[in-house]
């Protein structure tokens, strides 16, 4: 999931989901860094994130 306050990150982990902090969003400085497993700064770097995190084979589901 990506979200750019604490309540965001806490839902994705309250159904068993990562979260990539949006930090250009309306968070705090700080405000993700330790419930995120990242904190990217533009979408840009947002893309170049999750297409590292695909190609990985984090993330995928058994569920089709």
């Amino acid at each position: 999931m990506i979200g750019d306050r604490s309540y965001d990150a806490e839902g994705a982990h309250a159904h068993g989901l990562e979260c990539i902090g949006a930090g250009w969003g309306f968070g705090q400085p700080g405000e993700l860094d330790e419930l995120c497993v990242a904190v990217v700064s533009s979408p840009s770097e947002l893309a170049a994130w999750t297409d590292r995190y695909n190609d990985s084979g984090e993330g995928q589901s058994d569920h089709g």
